[in-house]
């Protein structure tokens, strides 16, 4: 699942209309923007789209901490990767 352009709402509106927003979150998916005063205040989204967004970001991370970690000298030979990773296999 790929994550869309959020929609935006006031806070006012959500206020006054909570459940038809929590339900269009879930219907559509899409975080939405909370403004106050004009300005972007909040972010509501669905669980599971938060848990993916969280998943991705993860993976970023470890990602960039092992390009640090190369950039650093502090790689690891490939046959000592497979031996690693064979404990993972069934």
């Amino acid at each position: 699942m790929h994550l869309r352009a959020a929609n935006t709402k006031p806070l006012t509106e959500v206020r006054r209309h909570t459940a038809e927003v929590f339900e269009e979150i879930r219907a559509s998916r899409l975080p939405m923007i909370i403004t106050e005063h004009g300005r972007s205040a909040g972010v509501i989204m669905d669980p599971e789209t938060y848990d993916l967004m969280r998943t991705r970001l993860d993976i970023l991370e470890e990602i960039a901490m092992g390009e640090m970690d190369i950039a650093a000298g502090n790689d690891v030979a490939w046959d000592e990767v497979k031996s690693g990773l064979k404990k993972w296999r069934r």
